[in-house]
């Protein structure tokens, strides 16, 4: 930038638009991090007066230490820097609150390379941070809840089994210390399980361990008949099971049986899972006396059980939906196992391939229907993916297996690690795009033919016009001979439309040839420039050229990029204003830019200004001819040259277009 522009910086113009701008801005003018402009959204930030401009960041913002030996080292090496998510401590009233922020630092140099200031923008992103980790968090939660809920799983399962081996052990005690009322104590007292005696008729607790007693908290047993104790069960089908076991002698075994108990007697009943035994208890002259109960509660493996269902059950319907949709947008997916290549894919990837056999197919197979041309990059970018864990996009040509027909496909894919068993996959999708692509064929055919068609007659109607323009020059009538000179400006200009649309033809069919010759570029730019001072006399083109500077490229193919810039800065500037050439040596290449004063061109056009066919929708340019493709044309030239373009605008201000061409 030149010492004008470093000056204009803090000019009245820019600082009312930093002033009203929504991010905050910061202007340092010395190495020693003075104040020049900070607009009201910094100060905000900063929680700092207006009076801080001109002072020293260090002065009035001592908690900004960090950041100063970054300042002065850019300062001293004139290099760009943004961060991501950088932490600063901001003091608010004597308290510094740790905020974070994405921050670009851009320095402005003059015409000898000195740094004159810093600009700094930042942008408070606390929020996105923090969405960021409450998302991890709560994978992370998610992630335990899943290793909690197979945890009770395999507890429940434990448990299960305890019970079995617990209900076997307590059948042979039985059957061997049925008359053994000391032994019968001890064993009940010292089992793992909730066991009680419950004598008679009214099953009256005689005895019962401190595992049962806590299954029925508060509650005296000792004595009390089953259904005056547990009140609540009466009425229940529980009646007629003690019935049938104390009058038939018949057992009964229920698992993760549902019961609605209350926690404490007289209190509200909520939902409870038990696993019940109840045994006939028989005296001395085997008569049933009474029912040994054993009881255990599994409420909450149970409920852990119910949530691992549901959480399958909703996972079952995700996987449904998601075949449901790439089956209907025909999307065929695909699962390779990186080591063994071993492949997974579902119903629609087998109807894109024309796959019919009876077994699965094969990584192998599948690779093998891949045309030659494409089968090589194909495998490099599988490899890379794999072995880098990245992304995978590749567009390819294979034909189908059952009638040989070739299409084009496009696969996508990335390489992912199980959180939980920590298993690496490499899966993706892929879709059928023959028709697609045909069609951008079909397009481009066209718009070759037409233009080569056009271009014969073009020519020919340029020569009349030239000849008649010639030979109208010294007519008396000077409408005649205006006339005649717009209208070879405007064949030049319809020809050079033609020429652009045969380019792009040609480049998307790979027939676009670049023939390098040795030439002196400063002419070049010098003829470029006169041609375009043709078009329009009242634009003030100033020149700063290589001169005696020889570069090997097309000639034909670098005019044309110039012309479409130059022609681009007229088309675009007030008439009357300066546009600026200047051409730059550098250590290997040379530096092309063309500047000017004009509309400029918004951020969020930038990023597309060199796409195929994209036009700016601005109803400032909207009566400005083009179709798009001048911009596109010139990077695919200076990209096949192994040079660099690219553009710097603001809007209101203008834009310096450049580009870089190897010298050799």
């Amino acid at each position: 930038m030149s010492s004008n522009a470093s000056t204009g910086i803090l000019s009245s113009e820019i600082l009312n638009i930093l002033r009203h701008s929504q991010d905050a801005t910061l202007v340092y003018t010395s190495r020693e991090l003075h104040v020049g402009y900070i607009n009201a959204a910094m100060l905000r930030i900063l929680n700092k007066p207006e009076s801080v401009e001109s002072q020293r960041l260090e002065d009035f913002a001592p908690e900004l230490e960090p950041y100063f030996s970054i300042l002065k080292a850019l300062w001293d090496k004139g290099e760009n820097l943004i961060l991501k998510e950088s932490p600063a401590d901001i003091d608010f009233n004597g308290n510094l609150v740790t905020n974070y922020f994405d921050i670009e630092y851009h320095p402005v140099k003059s015409d000898d390379g000195s740094i004159t200031a810093i600009i700094c923008t930042a942008r408070n992103v606390n929020d996105r941070l923090f969405a960021k980790q409450a998302l991890t968090e709560k994978e992370v939660k998610e992630f335990e809840l899943i290793k909690d809920l197979e945890k009770s799983n395999d507890e429940l399962i434990d448990t299960q089994h305890r019970l079995q081996s617990i209900n076997i052990e307590l059948r042979n005690k039985i059957e061997q210390l049925s008359r053994n009322e000391q032994f019968l104590n001890r064993f009940i007292m010292e089992a793992p399980a909730g066991l009680a005696l419950m004598r008679g008729p009214e099953y009256i607790y005689t005895i019962h361990n401190a595992t049962y007693q806590a299954i029925l908290p508060e509650r005296k047993l000792t004595g009390r008949g089953f259904f005056d104790a547990v009140a609540e069960l009466k009425g229940t089908p529980l009646e007629q099971v003690l019935h049938d076991v104390y009058h038939k002698g018949t057992p009964y075994s229920f698992s993760e049986s549902l019961v609605a108990l209350a926690d404490y007697e007289g209190g509200p009943t909520v939902d409870r899972y038990f696993t019940f035994n109840y045994l006939p208890w028989l005296d001395d002259n085997g008569k049933v006396d009474g029912i040994l109960n054993m009881a255990v509660e599994v409420t909450e493996a149970v409920k852990a059980k119910q949530l691992i269902s549901n959480l399958n059950d909703a996972l079952r319907n995700v996987n449904r939906q998601l075949e449901t949709a790439t089956t209907a947008a025909k999307i065929g997916t695909w699962q390779i196992e990186p080591s063994s290549k071993d492949l997974k894919y579902n119903n629609v990837l087998a109807k894109i391939f024309g796959y019919e056999g009876s077994k699965p197919m094969t990584y192998e197979q599948a690779i093998g229907q891949v045309l030659p041309g494409f089968k090589d990059k194909l495998l490099e970018q599988i490899n890379i993916a794999i072995e880098n864990g990245g992304y995978y996009n590749a567009l390819y040509q294979q034909k189908r297996f059952n009638d040989g027909k070739v299409i084009w496909l496009r696969s996508t894919g990335q390489v992912s690690k199980d959180r939980l068993s920590g298993e690496i996959s490499f899966s993706g999708v892929v879709q059928d795009v023959t028709q697609q692509q045909e069609e951008e064929q079909r397009k481009n055919s066209f718009i070759g033919m037409v233009s080569h068609e056009l271009k014969t007659p073009l020519t020919s109607l340029n020569s009349i016009v030239q000849v008649a323009a010639l030979k109208l020059k010294k007519s008396e009538d000077p409408w005649l001979a205006g006339a005649m000179d717009k209208a070879t400006s405007q064949t030049k200009k319809m020809a050079r439309l033609i020429n652009g649309f045969l380019n792009i033809s040609r480049l998307e069919s790979g027939q676009l040839q670049i023939d390098k010759q040795p030439f002196i570029f400063g002419d070049l730019l010098r003829e470029s420039i006169e041609e375009a001072r043709l078009t329009d006399l009242t634009y003030n083109i100033t020149l700063n050229a290589c001169d005696k500077v020889v570069v090997r490229a097309d000639k034909d193919k670098i005019a044309s990029v110039i012309t479409n810039l130059l022609g681009n800065a007229i088309k675009y500037s007030p008439k009357g204003t300066d546009i600026n050439v200047n051409c730059i040596l550098q250590q290997d290449d040379i530096l092309v830019t063309i500047e000017d004063t004009g509309i400029g061109i918004r951020s969020e056009d930038v990023e597309k200004l060199f796409d195929r066919y994209y036009r700016v929708q601005d109803s400032a340019v909207k009566t400005v001819s083009g179709f798009g493709i001048g911009l596109y044309l010139s990077a695919e030239i200076i990209k096949r040259h192994g040079g660099k373009i690219g553009v710097e605008s603001i809007p209101g201000l203008g834009s310096k277009f450049y580009f870089t061409v190897p010298i050799s």
